[in-house]
């Protein structure tokens, strides 16, 4: 066996020279060719942990596309609960900073800006409740208020820490006293719960016993129909009575006119057609400006009225009195422009003069 000469037995291939330093960029071969050259040319050894660093980097490409997909979710609820606030306009939209990727997630980036999420349904904006102090009669309104943003907001408000928080930070005077005594016991408790504690606090709802005595003690007196009936109605809702029941009642806490009018009408009454045609009948005697305002009814009932005639015949057929309903016309001398009770050719009908004047 001859003598080992160098560089005949094992020459080393000629690695790729550089351009001349006048030149600006460096030729060479492509990267692929020299992981192609690496994988066939290097060691096992070599190879196995170039196998593993590359599907390190693979596995770590997955998580970053993974969090990035839920980056751009959290951040279009993020954009929608803005807007609902009125915080952002709908077209003003911000962009989410954007950072170059590695080669894998261009076409998961590419997919996200062709196929934007859709943002979820967007309720009307809602005013913020009034800042409570403590006044038993507005907390059920001032809970319900809380509620509402509660519902339109879910994203924001789905947990019961988020939403103990808000209703707090609206209490104001006796409210938050009540709130910093309570904070600690507070911090750890459903907001059913929490709830349940406040309204026990300052809610004080009425008796059954008590909304009933006040139905059957509310009269008009100097107001208009329509306040009367706010009163009436809510007192109602509280009540559970039905409505021959309830239309009885506000019958009753009417003034006398205009139970009287209402009676000549001789329908058959639902409590809703009750109560619309005793506020246009009212509204309807104000701006004639001929009613005469009249103390707080009486229980004790006065001299009736006669029943409406037709003028120089006898009282007036079912037929007729449907007719001058129906047509606005005065029950009594069968004419439009005023009512009944202000109709001029009435025996009894007597127009208030103004004190000082004869």
């Amino acid at each position: 066996m001859g003598p080992l000469v160098v560089g005949t037995v094992w020459p080393l291939p000629p690695f790729p020279k550089c351009p001349p330093p006048l030149q600006t960029e460096c030729v060479g071969p492509p990267l692929s060719m020299s992981l192609a050259f690496f994988a066939t040319s290097a060691r096992p050894a070599q190879r196995e942990r170039f196998q593993r660093a590359l599907s390190a980097q693979g596995a770590r490409l997955g998580e970053i596309e993974h969090s990035l997909a839920g980056l751009t979710e959290g951040f279009q609820a993020l954009v929608s609960a803005l807007q609902e606030q009125g915080l952002l306009a709908s077209h003003e939209q911000p962009r989410p900073p954007s950072r170059a990727a590695p080669a894998r997630t261009a076409p998961v980036q590419r997919e996200a800006h062709s196929n934007p999420l859709p943002l979820p349904h967007q309720d009307p904006r809602l005013l913020p409740p009034t800042r409570y102090d403590g006044n038993p009669t507005r907390c059920a309104g001032f809970v319900m208020q809380c509620e509402l943003v509660f519902a339109s907001l879910p994203q924001v408000y789905g947990s019961d820490h988020s939403r103990i928080t808000y209703l707090i930070s609206l209490l104001t005077d006796r409210a938050l006293d009540w709130a910093t005594a309570a904070w600690e016991s507070c911090m750890h408790s459903t907001y059913d719960d929490f709830k349940t504690r406040f309204l026990a606090v300052f809610g004080l709802p009425l008796a059954d016993e008590q909304t009933s005595d006040k139905l059957l003690d509310i009269r008009q007196g100097d107001r208009p129909v329509a306040d009367y009936a706010i009163e009436f109605r809510t007192l109602a809702e509280r009540s559970g009575w039905g409505s021959p029941a309830l239309l009885a009642c506000f019958r009753q806490g009417l003034n006398m006119r205009i139970r009287k009018e209402l009676a000549f009408r001789g329908e058959k009454w639902t409590l809703d057609r009750f109560i619309e045609t005793a506020v246009a009948l009212d509204n309807a005697a104000r701006d004639q400006h001929t009613w005469t305002r009249q103390p707080p009814d009486r229980d004790s009932p006065s001299r009736g009225d006669p029943e409406p005639m037709q003028l120089g015949h006898g009282r007036l057929t079912p037929a007729e009195r449907q007719r001058r309903i129906q047509g606005q016309l005065c029950l009594y001398c069968g004419t439009p422009g005023h009512l009944r009770l202000q109709c001029p050719v009435r025996p009894d009908h007597q127009v208030s003069k103004p004190a000082g004047k004869q």
